[in-house]
């Protein structure tokens, strides 16, 4: 029999040509007619072949198809929220949700990718300590804060770099005219009149402590003393005064573990 009386036999209809499924001539395959089924599973139908118009079903995979296949992505980022896409050149403030950028959220970045001076505002950092690693050497000085913010006895020699002398603090200076005490951040006294000058109660603090008390008077004379019952010179409530001007008396605390107190030298012309 001729195939198509065969075909008709059987109950199969018209044998569908290469020409005929590709155009529709002839009728052979409908809409709708295909199926799951119909389909072999590796198939692999190109992207081209694929309407593009349409819907996809909701169980469809697009991690191959291109999104902008489907949406330009102005439009994606405005249906999911997102605004405008910004660039490197257009993120500013006003890009970024207060509270939005989080430390687990900032991976490494080289310094080159960090603009130049004033960029980064101060209060965009958090108060807090740096990490062990972080290299500070382009921080401001300005930035490190009061020195309530640096823990006692941490700085070393190896952590100050040369500095000018016109960077560093002047030493403590007093001019007395009456009777005057020492305190702890006094250095310098200038006295111009015949007067006492007291020593502090002696302490840890005040070992290795050292004052310079300058007669600036023409016909006066300066005298240090301790504090009532302490040693200067390893002398309970002994004295030391100049005898001339511009002559100073060197005080320095000591103790050795048995003694304690404070060694006066005057010095000068």
């Amino acid at each position: 029999y001729p195939s198509a009386d065969i075909r008709t036999n059987l109950g199969l209809g018209a044998l569908a040509t290469a020409a005929s499924v590709s155009g529709g001539a002839g009728g052979t395959i409908t809409d709708d007619s295909v199926i799951d089924a119909d389909i072999k599973s590796n198939a692999a139908i190109a992207i081209s072949k694929l309407a593009t118009t349409g819907t996809l079903g909701a169980d469809v995979l697009v991690s191959s198809v291109a999104i902008a296949a489907f949406y330009p992505s102005a439009d994606i980022r405005t249906n999911l929220g997102l605004g405008a896409l910004a660039t490197k050149a257009t993120v500013a403030t006003a890009d970024i949700d207060a509270l939005a950028v989080t430390d687990a959220k900032i991976n490494d970045v080289a310094g080159s990718k960090i603009t130049g001076a004033g960029s980064i505002v101060a209060d965009r950092i958090a108060s807090g300590a740096l990490g062990t690693s972080v290299i500070v050497s382009s921080i401001a000085v300005q930035s490190v804060n009061t020195a309530d913010q640096i823990a006692a006895a941490t700085i070393n020699n190896e952590h100050v770099a040369d500095v000018g002398m016109s960077k560093l603090t002047q030493v403590p200076l007093v001019t007395a005219a009456a009777a005057y005490t020492l305190t702890s951040t006094d250095t310098v006294v200038f006295a111009g009149a015949a007067i006492t000058i007291t020593l502090p109660a002696v302490s840890a603090s005040t070992v290795g402590k050292e004052y310079y008390l300058y007669n600036t008077g023409a016909a006066t004379n300066v005298t240090v003393a301790p504090a009532t019952g302490e040693f200067l010179n390893g002398v309970a409530d002994a004295t030391k005064a100049t005898t001339a001007q511009w002559q100073f008396i060197k005080v320095i605390g000591f103790d050795d573990g048995t003694n304690n107190g404070w060694v006066a030298t005057v010095v000068g012309p």
